[in-house]
């Protein structure tokens, strides 16, 4: 991997996933109200097969984390998994919490898995996988096995129960190798994470993004499109779509972690554009649906929408008036659709095929500094969590914090934003987390998920061996 800061300057005991991490072999640290002691009776008893980090792995922080009393244990065990990426596995507290005092307690216990990539060591690649499309959700495992990563997380929000037909859909921006595939979504919090595989380089920011279709060739105003793989909304309507971030899988009650809903309106109707990254099927209901081929050119309209999606078509779809304007506008034979992305400063986004991106909800870390939320339960209040960031030096986190569980109590944002600063790191997002927070190392899930069984997920994470 070539180094981030040649492109860009920094901007800104034993419970739970510990016996999983034993079994593969990390060599143990502790750190105990003195930071930096190390057990060298855990050492001994510690593979000796498996080498400690050395030059060039990305280390990790010895910080002790900043949750709950001062004076907790904590132990770490590290290994180096490949030439520049490390793997620690931290385990903080030691009694196991009452279910009652999960949300409030300052004795933890809290265990928390680290994937730290340097990228002048390590040889792979970053990148985000959505498994065989976007409608369906996949297991994080899944996608991890059916790439060969080495590391994977969980990415960003997707519909999950609000749609059965298409319950990975993201809800926020995506990219996929250079193709945006979904578009960013407005609301509190909204974020996106850009990972550039080129150059290393991680863009946390708010997006925007807007779409037009004309006739080829022609002047004048062109339609507006108003979103990306996903099914139109209905003229004069909001859909309210409940992202995954918290709650439990059905039919479990919903749970009051679950991250507020957000709205999607339509006054006239919208155009959405379909690709070949949905799916084999087209969104199916009323309106209007145009198949144009790799060109843009008309292949046929059909008065309803739904319909087979070859992987080379893209299928625009209507509803409401906008169904009418789209009908009118296939008349002109072939099309021209041109979009544009940027960031919050207003800066374009350059779509090359190195970009991959997935969604998240709030910043937790900017320019070095915590970013401030508002302290509250549910969505606010402690879960699981899953972070990814970046240190000064370009290093790469992964990080999850194990949830709802007396064996891991979970963290708020407000906590998570100073675990992430205690890391190391300058700039860190939260993405998806609750049910869905999960990591994999080699195919094995490292850490203790919140569900009876891993959640099935819209995308990932995942770095690929070189």
């Amino acid at each position: 991997m070539p180094d981030p800061t040649r492109t860009a300057a920094p901007r800104r005991r034993r419970t739970g996933p510990v016996g999983a991490v034993t079994a593969l072999g990390l060599v143990a640290v502790v750190l105990t109200a003195t930071p930096a002691t190390t057990s060298t009776a855990a050492a001994r008893a510690s593979d000796a097969s498996v080498a400690a980090p050395t030059t060039g792995a990305a280390a990790l922080t010895t910080a002790r984390l900043p949750l709950g009393n001062s004076a907790l244990p904590e132990v770490r065990r590290s290994r180096r998994l490949a030439s520049g990426v490390t793997w620690t596995a931290i385990r903080r507290g030691v009694k196991a919490a009452k279910p009652s005092a999960i949300a409030t307690t300052a004795q933890g216990p809290w265990g928390v898995h680290v994937v730290t990539i340097d990228p002048r060591a390590a040889r792979g690649r970053l990148a985000v996988t959505a498994g065989a499309d976007l409608r369906r959700s996949e297991r994080t495992s899944t996608l991890a096995k059916s790439t060969k990563a080495l590391v994977a997380i969980n990415g960003g929000f997707f519909t999950y129960t609000a749609d059965r037909a298409a319950p990975g859909d993201p809800v926020g921006l995506g990219i996929l190798r250079g193709t945006i595939t979904s578009e960013p979504v407005a609301g509190s919090g909204a974020v996106g994470l850009i990972i550039d595989a080129q150059t290393a380089r991680l863009t946390i920011s708010r997006f925007s993004w807007a779409g037009t279709l004309q006739a080829d060739g022609a002047e004048g105003d062109p339609l507006p499109v108003h979103g990306i793989n996903r099914p139109p909304v209905a003229a004069g309507t909001c859909v309210r779509i409940p992202v995954a971030e918290s709650g439990e899988d059905p039919p479990e009650p919903a749970n009051p972690g679950d991250v507020p809903p957000l709205a999607s309106c339509a006054g006239t109707g919208e155009i959405v554009r379909v690709t070949g990254h949905w799916g084999a099927l087209t969104p199916a209901g009323p309106g209007v649906e145009i198949l144009v081929d790799r060109d843009g050119c008309v292949l046929r309209a059909r008065s309803t929408r739904g319909g087979a999606l070859a992987p080379a078509h893209v299928a625009y779809q209507g509803t409401g008036g906008a169904a009418d304007a789209l009908l009118e506008l296939s008349r002109a034979g072939c099309l021209q659709f041109s979009e544009r992305l940027v960031d919050q400063d207003g800066v374009e986004v350059g779509l090359t095929p190195s970009l991959n991106a997935v969604n998240g909800r709030q910043v937790l870390v900017r320019d070095g500094a915590i970013v401030e939320t508002r302290a509250g339960r549910g969505f606010q209040g402690r879960n699981p969590r899953t972070i990814v960031g970046r240190t000064a030096r370009g290093v790469i986190a992964f990080v999850t914090i194990d949830g709802r569980r007396p064996t891991s109590v979970g963290a708020s944002l407000a906590e998570a934003a100073r675990v992430a600063r205690s890391l190391g790191l300058v700039d860190a997002i939260n993405l998806d987390g609750g049910g869905s927070t999960t990591m994999v190392i080699r195919g094995t899930v490292v850490n203790q998920v919140s569900g009876r069984t891993e959640r099935a997920v819209g995308d990932a994470l995942v770095l690929l061996p070189g």
